[in-house]
């Protein structure tokens, strides 16, 4: 039974690091654009993803310009992780990341010499700072579709071609997922302030698991004072069946908050 629910949980980490019926979704953009739902139709070159892109390739933010809060917060049926952890580049190496709370409480001593393995430390090893970067740069504005667009914001579509910036076990789920993205249009620079993938539909692949339901929202922000996009949170939702016998529900958040733009103070 350990072996079968490692097994498992390590097909949960390396989605969910990465990537993840929701039909509710759209509708509820749908609503939220209800004064202006044209009907969906091919992406632009000159539209507001294809811009959005496009800045992204070009403005990519440096994690060491800025402190900052990450906040993890992971279900797995009765296993629960919670850790509350700041990150500040002005610290010398190795004092950087500094665990702040586990489970809402100031660390223990075990909680902080945990902390310090290589493979306990959360958010140390994942530079989910640069997810913006790597994820929408990424994207071919050629793939999506535009579902409904106002003054406000734009909705697109995207189905398939969702592989190019998973890692290679991760891509083998990518024909299997869909993505809703909300694209930003409160300046003259479009940026994507949310991004979902998410199955529609159960999906197996063989001696893995059967995939009940996957499905994970990404959402962005730009920073009042640098205009850079930076990350707000992640959520993560995950349940799979793996070898007939062992089911595992798994819930993941992940907070960004307290964002310091350092500036010049680190340049």
């Amino acid at each position: 039974m350990i072996i079968i629910k490692s097994m498992a949980m390590a097909v949960l980490c390396t989605l969910a690091l990465f990537s993840m019926e929701p039909s509710a979704f759209v509708q509820t953009a749908q609503a939220q654009t209800g004064d202006s739902a044209p009907p969906q139709r091919q992406a632009r070159a000159d539209g507001p993803l294809a811009q959005a892109i496009a800045h992204a390739a070009d403005n990519k933010p440096e994690r060491s310009h800025y402190s900052y809060q990450h906040h993890l917060v992971m279900v797995a049926d009765d296993e629960k992780t919670d850790r509350r952890t700041r990150f500040d580049p002005r610290q010398p190496d190795g004092a950087q990341w500094e665990l702040l709370a586990v489970d809402g409480a100031a660390p223990s001593v075990k909680d902080l010499a945990d902390y310090e393995q290589p493979d306990l430390g959360s958010g140390k090893s994942s530079d989910s700072f640069a997810l913006y970067g790597e994820m929408i740069a990424k994207l071919d504005w050629q793939d999506a579709t535009l579902v409904s667009i106002n003054d406000r914001e734009a909705h697109y579509r995207i189905e398939g071609q969702l592989d190019q910036w998973l890692d290679a076990e991760s891509a083998a789920f990518a024909e299997h997922l869909k993505s809703d993205l909300v694209v930003d249009l409160s300046s003259d620079a479009p940026f994507v302030s949310s991004m979902r993938i998410f199955a529609p539909a159960p999906f197996s692949k063989p001696m893995v698991a059967k995939i009940k339901a996957f499905e994970t929202l990404f959402t962005f922000n730009r920073h009042a004072k640098s205009g850079d996009i930076l990350p707000q949170s992640i959520e993560i939702g995950v349940s799979l069946k793996a070898l007939m016998f062992f089911s595992v529900d798994s819930q993941t958040d992940i907070s960004f908050s307290d964002f310091v733009y350092l500036g010049s103070e680190i340049l």
